[in-house]
């Protein structure tokens, strides 16, 4: 998909990144259901982006399906949904439609039905306990009553300070200091995403350091674009000092 939408060298980057990252192996070598939410839900991003450009319906059908298994894995999936309304604005703009808005509905909310049990036999309580989960899941996590409230807001940058590699934090900060640069629609999509997830984890209650496996993916997209569009010798030296640092 990365190949498809931006190019093949993009695609290598994305993935040499994001496949040195440490705290990003380590969640994922712990088979934390974190680890599936994020491969879910950014795969139905990528897919959203693809359809937007090929308006091929095989991709809107991918895309709510594997937004739908993101809902099922974990709920912070939601967080997601201002991404696909800005999508499908920017899709209503150009052939003035509805109806893709209505089947991507529709579809990720019957992958979220047919593949949830419970739902078909107690939906009301389901989704009360789903809600109840969402607002007291970590009310009692030692990590969260240490935080005061002058970080509490900052919490993710400050984890990202930490978590990430030193190089790929540096080349995402100096990504979206070029934004003018290399911005486009497909860009936009991404800073979109990374903005959705840190308004919404920053606002909540629950702050758990594993949450922030969820801006992996689009940092390192977004520092492979930045990357890709730059002279050979220093992507070559961008690749090399992100295996060093890992």
């Amino acid at each position: 998909l990365i190949s498809k939408i931006w190019r093949k060298k993009t695609a290598l980057l994305y993935f040499l990144f994001l496949s040195v990252e440490p705290f990003f192996i380590g969640i994922n070598r712990w088979f934390h259901l974190t680890s599936f939410e994020v491969m879910f839900s950014f795969t139905a991003v990528l897919l959203i982006i693809h359809w937007f450009k090929t308006e091929k319906n095989r991709f809107l059908i991918l895309s709510a399906i594997f937004l739908g298994l993101g809902i099922l894995t974990k709920l912070t999936s939601v967080i997601l949904f201002p991404v696909f309304i800005y999508v499908f604005i920017k899709d209503f703009q150009k052939n003035k439609s509805l109806f893709p808005v209505i089947k991507f509905s529709v579809i990720t909310f019957f992958t979220f039905f047919a593949l949830f049990p419970a739902m078909w036999v107690a939906p009301i309580n389901t989704i009360s306990k789903l809600l109840d989960s969402i607002l007291h899941a970590v009310g009692d996590d030692p990590r969260r009553a240490q935080l005061n409230f002058y970080v509490n807001f900052f919490y993710y940058p400050l984890i990202l300070l930490f978590k990430l590699s030193p190089l790929l934090f540096i080349l995402f900060n100096y990504s979206l200091q070029n934004y003018k640069k290399i911005k486009s629609f497909e860009f936009n999509v991404l800073i979109v995403t990374f903005f959705s997830y840190l308004l919404f984890l920053s606002i909540s209650d629950q702050k758990i350091d594993r949450y922030s496996l969820v801006f992996f993916p689009v940092i390192a997209l977004v520092s492979s674009i930045f990357v890709a569009k730059l002279e050979e010798r220093y992507i070559y030296v961008y690749a090399s000092f992100s295996v060093l640092f890992a």
